[in-house]
């Protein structure tokens, strides 16, 4: 099969197929899996290279009635594609981001690329959104994958499972499929946040199937909490190419 490592370009008229690659494989036979820890001061490390961590938690407020908006992503009713996220975050109760040095070399990804958290809330529901970007060296954002979980529904096969006070569940997101190029210089970044509206509906916090069925008194403000320690790791998985 060909493939090329870029996922887009923003130079449409002058582009030129010159870079395609070919592989009887997907992932291509010189592919490897990594892992990546989201670690407790912002930054993102390879597993390999760091330590076990204390459980430094960090948190983040979540409001629906105030959700985060969508910007870019796979949509089709809404613009979509490789956007840059800047404007969305500095916004009050945006969420985590979590950010390597900058690359010394170019990072080839391709898929699968997932994660798994360890997370807790103070409400017996929320969504917890989680996007893949490209942080370029004058700040541009540029969102690659995103993907989300319904706390309550965070194994389906189980059934509604509303968290309890002070419990701390292990969630796993496919964020999808990809083959794309980072540039040296630039670094790998991940946001984890919980509202991606409008193409998800707005969790409303309250525990209840059906969001759309929730007056005002049900929604509920949501006090969120990633772990980082050695027991509930925050591990970021993808696979590279050579």
């Amino acid at each position: 099969m060909h493939y090329s490592p870029r996922a887009w370009t923003d130079e449409h008229a002058q582009y030129q197929p010159d870079d395609w690659r070919y592989d009887t494989n997907w992932p291509p036979y010189a592919s490897h899996i990594r892992q990546w820890r989201l670690c407790a001061d912002a930054a993102i490390r390879p597993v390999s290279a760091g330590k076990d961590e204390l459980d430094q938690a960090r948190h983040w407020r979540y409001d629906p009635r105030h959700p985060i908006p969508t910007i870019g992503g796979r949509n089709m009713l809404i613009a979509p594609g490789a956007l840059d996220q800047r404007p969305l975050q500095d916004l009050s109760d945006y969420g985590l981001v979590y950010r390597t040095e900058p690359l010394a070399t170019p990072l080839q990804i391709a898929d699968p690329v997932s994660v798994n958290l360890h997370l807790e809330s103070d409400c017996a529901d929320t969504d917890v959104i989680v996007k893949v970007i490209e942080e370029h060296a004058d700040g541009a954002a540029i969102l690659l994958l995103d993907g989300v979980s319904q706390l309550l529904l965070r194994e389906p096969a189980r059934g509604p499972q509303p968290l309890s006070h002070g419990e701390i569940v292990s969630v796993h997101i496919e964020l999808g499929r990809i083959c794309h190029t980072l540039a040296a210089c630039n670094r790998l970044r991940v946001d984890v946040t919980s509202s991606n509206f409008p193409r998800r509906a707005h969790n409303t916090n309250s525990g209840n199937l059906q969001f759309a069925a929730d007056t005002q008194a049900d929604i509920r403000i949501a006090h969120n909490t990633l772990h980082h320690g050695a027991d509930t790791p925050a591990v970021f998985t993808m696979t590279l190419l050579e």
